[in-house]
Parts: C-alpha cells; structure tokens; sequence
C-alpha cells in the first residue's frame, strides 16, 4: 500500500484501530508513538561510499631460513588509490599474498572492526583510509599498539590533497631505518610524518581502542548516511531463561547495516550480510519502503510485550500455587485453635467494661495532654515576641531621644568649609529647606496653602499630632477600635510615630500574653483532671483477672489471623484483574495489529521488485556455475528457496561454492532492481573476498567479474572490491587502472 494518505500519523494510527477492533484512537496513538511504531513518511535519498585511498605500513616479524636463525624483520608500506567502479587486489596463485589484508584494512576503516589475521595486525604500526561519504570527504587514521586502534576521524576540506605517495616512501624509510632488532614504535605526533592531516581537516571522531572505534565510526556513518537504528528483540540465553517469552529489546546500528557492503564467508547460511535476525532489515538498503522500519520495531516489541505478559502469568501463577498450598493444614490448624478458644474462661462483661473505660480515660489524657502542650507552646512564643517588642519600644525611644537633640542645634558654619551661616539661609528653614544643604525637611502639613506659619502650624502639627503619646492614651484608642485596619477605627496609624506605634504593639502583645496565660490555666485544669481519670481506670483495671483476659485475648488474635490467612489462599483471583496485565495485553492487541498491517504493506511494496529480483537471480546464478539451477526465489524474509535438477532445496543446504555464487547473484540483482525502481539505499560499496576460491572454474570466475564490472558500471557510484589469488584471470578480464596485481610467486606488500 502507497499514496500520501496511507503515510500520515492519522491514517496509520485510524488504520490499526480498525484492524485492532478498538475505537478508542487516542489510546492506539499512544501506544503506537510511545513504541515507536510509525511508518517513515519520506524516504531518504541514497546517500554512497566510496573509498578513495588505503595505506598501511608495518614491520613483518618472520621467521629465519632455519630454526637456528635470528628472526626477521622486514619493513613494509603499502598504498593505493582505488579508482571508481571496479578495483581487485591479487595474487599469482599465492592464497596468503595479502590480498584479503587489504581488504580488511579497508573495511577496518568503514566499520571500525576487522577479521585481520592475528599475525598481520601485529605487525602493523599505522594504517589510514580516505573516503567520500555522502560527498564528504573523510580521513580515518589509527596506529596500532598492541593489536590495538588509537586514532581519530577527520573530515577534509575539499580542495586539498594529500601526497599519499609522499607518505609511502616516509613510511618505508623511517620502518627501514628503524632498530630491526625491535618492533618500531610510533606515537601520535610521528603519526603526522606518515600521514599528514591538512591544514583546515576537522576531527569529528576519536577512539583508544577497537570498542571506541567501532563507537566512533558508527556515529559517523549513521549521521551522514541518514540512517536509523534497528530495533530487535534478542532472547536470553538457554540456560538462564525461565521460558520462551525471555529477552530483551536492543538496538543494532551501524555494524549490522555495514554488513550489506561484505561478501566474505560463504560458510554463513545468510543470503545478506553476517547474521540471519537482521537480514530483513538488510534488505531494505537494496528496496527501501515506507514501512520496513515500523515492521522492524513492532515485531521487536511485541516480543517485549509477550515477554511483560509471561512475567505477569508466572507470577499469577505462582501466586495461585502459594494460595493452594497448605489449605489442608491451615484448616486443620483454625479447627484446632476454635477448641482451644472455647475451652478458656469466658469473658466477664466487668472486664469489657473495664478494658472501655480504660480506653476513654486514656483518649482523654492524650487529648487534654496536646491541649496543654499546644497551649505552653502558644504562651512560649507569645513571651518571645512581648521581650522582642519591648526592646524595639526602647532602641525607637533611643532614637527619638537623639534625633530630638541634634534637631535642637543651631550650625552657624558649614562643618565641611567653614562658611558662616548667615540669616538668609536661617531664613529658608522657614520654607522647609536645610539652612546647609537646601534639602527638603518634610515640614509639609496637609491643608495649609501658605508657608508663612509653617514653623509654628509645625511645631503645633509636632507636639499635638506626632509626640509620643502614653500607654493611657494608647490603651484608650485600642479600646475604641477593634484592629488597625478596621473601617471607621478612631486609631489611624499615620497620626503615631514610631515610638508610639512600638508602644501599641507592646500594650496589645501584653494583652495577648495574658489571654494565653489564662487559656494554660484552664488547660493544666483539665490535664490534672484527665490524669486521675486515668489513674482510677487504671487502678480498676489492674483488680481483673488480666493474667486469663490476656490468654482469652491471644487466642482470638491467632484464631483471626489463621482465618484470614486461610481466606486469603482460598481467594480465586484471576490474572485478567490486574490492571497492569490488562493495559499491557491492550497494548500487545495494538502493536500485534500494526505489526500485521506494516509487514502487509512492505510486502506489497517489495512484491512485485522481488519477482524481478527472483528472475535476475536465476539467470546470474546459472551464468555464475550453480549446476542445473532452475529457479531462485527471494522472498521479503531473505530466504532463498532454490530449484535444482527439479528438486527444491533451501539455501543453507548448497555447497559453499554455491552460496557464494548465489550471494553475488543476490547483491548484484537487488542492486539493478533498486537502482531502477529508485527505492535503492545502499551505500553503493560491495567488497567480495577471494572471489574464485570456492569451487569455481575459472570460465565462471571470469564471468562473475564481467558481471560486477558491468552492474558497477551500470549504476551510479557503485563501487566494487574484489580480491583473488587468480591475478592472471584479473588482468585478462578487467582494464588495467582496475587491478593490482603481486608479481609471480610474490606477495602483495
């Protein structure tokens, strides 16, 4: 299914509520966003690589001409600049020539791991790739300590060049005049001898090993190649896993897709790639649709989702067994426990009456013991504001005292210059302004128009309305208003100063402390009552029989809780109650519906290229040598059912001869069929190891490589790297620029 509707959120999520049976949207949009199960409305654009250069350089540690000879040391550097479709590395017969080391030292760089074998990554000291990555150009550069990768990732400016030439000969000279008589150590700044990294280059990675390096070009690669992680559920291993609902969802990123780039293990009974579980996704770099990645992701956690709900049906079910277990004895054990009860003393109603007045006396001791200690608390802070008042009341008096006193000076100089004071500024104190300074004294008094009374309206507004008043006074205007802000108050707080205002707060916190003082009175009243209430209850109490009330009472204790235990294991409650188990099995019911309906829409988007695909297949594997080959069919699920001398056999069942020509078939058929249809993602790099070796005559050799030439040819950036031990054949078939050969019986480096 196709079209702009099919891929909005609303669409998708309308058409798994239908296929779920629900009506409720919102809770199937939850569902489907919270598990990331979204169709991807817009495919990107292919995005390539290709590699430009790889150089390596080392010290090979061989052995002597006899066992009695010193070993030895012999330096090496090798480089290369691949040219664009096509390029082999071979030998003249030589297996072990070091043809498939440079094609781990390149995919070494591309995926940040390496199938090197031991020997040869011991004895490199540095390698460097450069490549085109989505148009950018990268330079990867590591030495080797220990086996170990320490480099970094550069991105290059575009219009510089590195004299790749210049570093071989470097490299060659500087092993060679090294001390044979040990390994040479290169550290990161002689690094720059061999590789220099150009003015304007941008490191955009860094790692210190082979876990960091995978990390770090991983990172890259996704980014630039628009790529996102694939989500798979991973089962926990047979020996720890309780049943088959065990795992756990993780994510597979750059080492999974870079896997559509190697042909090399035809032992592997993967049509794609390294591993089976991620093949699918794998298919989508040769035909992308809209809904591989949220078929990927709900299948990944439906399983997670069967995994929740095993959890919740091993516990429902353990849960069950602890209930059924022990009924018998538990029965057994009430009976018992009623016949001892029964056998007892029976309870007096003096004693329940006794044991309730006991009770009371008690409720109210505790209630009138709070009283009291609320009330002593109340008092305490009460005391500490009236000692807190009265010292604010005495610092204003303070005050007031010292500021009357310096208002009461008359200056007859300027303190600063000594300037006299003359009768014209004595003159301006009557307009309210210092005879000094000129500033304003806020003499000002509301409702008088004119200044010529001001010092004596002042000094009457002073002594009337602003001079402290007494504790009578103020006593006096509290009695006539019930607060400060009450409307209509007689008290108006703007008619006192500060002192008198510190007074009103003293005469009112005073007020307070004695109303509290009363309330704790009455409040030790009513706690000395309460406490010979209690001590009377207690007193009665102590002449029953507690010593046979006590034994009565344990008994009917134990009998409740062996009766409830008992209710408890006898309860039948079902799994569905749990509300956890029913929002989860809600959510499996969705992400079950979406995963049908999204594996439906890839397969209906990949059909009918698939049958293509199918077609070409056939035709290249027969051209390739898989004798009698009648038929090969891809399916969306990466399995390659074959037809051969009229009987059907799976892929893993052919000879590994067969499976690597069948795998070249592949790669090469979805690569035309995508690149047509103008679904392909594929980076557009195929490195094929020891393409030959397997059972291969040397006719179909040749036409296996005609065959890469041709589709590397016929597609846009697409390049191919191929490695052999039949170099002859190489050099007969392919143009010169395409291959490097070793010469006879040499190695390559």
């Amino acid at each position: 299914m196709s079209g702009s509707e099919q891929l909005t959120k609303e669409s998708w999520v309308r058409d798994v509520a239908a296929r779920a049976g629900l009506d409720d949207v919102n809770l199937v949009e939850r569902a489907l966003v919270e598990n990331g199960v979204l169709p991807t409305p817009t495919l990107n654009a292919r995005r390539t690589i290709s590699v430009e250069v790889v150089h390596f350089a080392g010290m090979k540690d061989l052995e002597g001409a006899t066992r009695l000879s010193p070993r030895i040391e012999e330096p090496f550097s090798f480089t290369h600049r691949l040219a664009p479709g096509l390029t082999a590395f071979g030998t003249r017969g030589i297996n072990d020539g070091g043809k498939s080391s440079v094609l781990h030292v390149i995919s070494w760089a591309l995926r940040g791991r390496t199938d090197l074998q031991p020997d040869v990554r011991r004895w490199l000291r540095h390698a460097a790739v450069e490549m085109k990555v989505a148009g950018e150009r990268l330079l990867v550069l590591w030495l080797v300590r220990g086996s170990q990768p320490e480099g970094a990732i550069y991105s290059l400016p575009a219009n510089i060049e590195i004299d790749w030439d210049g570093v071989d000969a470097a490299s060659l000279q500087t092993l060679t005049a090294g001390d044979v008589e040990e390994p040479i150590e290169i550290s990161t700044s002689e690094a720059s001898t061999f590789i220099p990294v150009p003015a304007g280059a941008q490191a955009i990675g860094s790692f210190d090993n082979a876990a960091q390096f995978e990390i770090a070009i991983g990172d890259v690669m996704m980014q630039r190649l628009g790529l996102d992680p694939i989500a798979q559920w991973s089962q926990v291993a047979e020996h720890a896993r309780i049943d088959d609902t065990d795992g756990r969802v993780s994510e597979h990123g750059w080492p999974t897709y870079s896997q559509a780039m190697i042909i090399t293990d035809p032992s592997k009974n993967v049509v794609l790639g390294e591993e089976a579980v991620v093949a699918t996704r794998l298919l989508q770099m040769y035909l992308g649709t809209h809904w591989a990645s949220a078929a990927a992701t709900a299948t990944a956690r439906e399983a997670q989702l069967d995994a929740k709900l095993g959890t919740f049906r091993r516990r429902a079910t353990q849960d069950q067994e602890a209930r059924s277990a022990g009924i018998g004895e538990l029965s057994e054990a009430v009976t018992r426990q009623r016949e001892s009860l029964q056998m007892l003393p029976p309870e007096t109603d003096d004693f329940e009456d006794v044991a309730a007045e006991l009770v009371r006396a008690a409720h109210d001791f505790s209630v009138a013991d709070d009283a009291r200690t609320r009330a002593m608390r109340a008092l305490s802070f009460a005391v500490r504001q009236l000692e807190d008042g009265r010292a604010e009341e005495y610092a204003l008096g303070e005050a007031a005292v010292t500021r009357r006193f310096w208002h009461s000076l008359k200056p007859t100089c300027c303190p600063r210059c000594d300037a006299q004071v003359d009768q014209e500024r004595w003159d301006r104190e009557q307009d309210g302004k210092c005879s000094l300074c000129d500033s304003d004294l806020h003499l000002d008094v509301v409702g008088v128009d004119d200044t010529a009374g001001v010092s004596s309206l002042t000094d009457d507004y002073v002594q009337h309305e602003l001079r402290p008043r007494t504790d009578a006074e103020l006593q006096a205007l509290l009695d006539s208003a019930d607060s400060l802000d009450s409307a209509g108050s007689e008290l108006d707080p703007d008619t006192l100063d500060d002192v008198s205002l510190a007074r009103l707060d003293v005469l009112q916190l005073t007020s307070r402390v004695q109303e509290l003082t009363a309330r704790l009175s009455l409040a030790e009243e009513s706690f000395a009552k309460a406490e010979t209430g209690l001590a009377a209850a207690q007193t009665r109490a102590s002449a029953v029989d507690a010593a046979a009330a006590r034994q009565r009472r344990n008994a009917e204790l134990a009998l409740a809780r062996l009766e409830g235990e008992l209710a408890e294991r006898q309860r039948t409650a079902t799994i569905a109650q749990d509300p956890a188990f029913a929002e989860a099995t809600s959510e499996k019911q969705i992400i079950h519906a979406a995963r049908d309906l999204a594996v439906e829409r890839r397969t209906a988007d990949q059909r009918e290229l698939l049958a293509l695909a199918s077609q070409q297949i056939t035709e290249l594997g027969r051209r390739l040598g898989v004798a009698q080959l009648e038929s090969a069919e891809l399916r969306g699920n990466t399995h390659l059912p074959v037809v051969k001398g009229g009987a059907q056999q799976t892929f893993g069942s052919l000879t590994e001869g067969e499976k690597v020509r069948l795998k070249v078939a592949v790669v090469v058929a979805l690569l035309r069929v995508g690149t047509n249809a103008g679904v392909g993602r594929h980076p557009g790099l195929i490195i094929v190891d020891s393409l030959g070796r397997e059972e291969m005559n040397l006719d179909q050799f040749s036409d296996a490589l005609r065959e890469l030439s041709t589709v590397a040819t016929e597609i846009p950036e697409l390049q191919v790297i191929v490695a052999s031990a039949h170099g002859d054949i190489l050099e007969r078939t392919l143009e010169d620029g395409a291959v490097r050969i070793a010469g006879a019986g040499a190695t390559l480096w």
